[in-house]
């Protein structure tokens, strides 16, 4: 398959649109993890993290991935 001018649009696009959707569901995914309660509070030896840290965040960048496939 040989990289055409078109296809590299198309391809740059895609990528851009999925960024551009993840960056922008991040912080409703937060949100939403907040009140689902999808929180890791920590407390714990093996837990690094000194406050709590919604659990939900591959949720916003499978959102990106998944409308820039459907769209393109």
């Amino acid at each position: 398959m040989q990289l055409t001018s078109e296809l590299i649009i198309k391809l740059a696009l895609t990528i851009a649109v999925g960024f551009i959707i993840s960056f922008a569901a991040t912080p409703i995914v937060k949100t939403f993890a907040q009140k689902v309660g999808a929180m890791d509070v920590p407390g714990e030896a093996r837990r690094v993290h000194d406050h709590p840290i919604p659990r939900m965040g591959g949720l916003a960048i499978f959102l990106g991935f998944l409308l820039s496939v459907l769209l393109f």
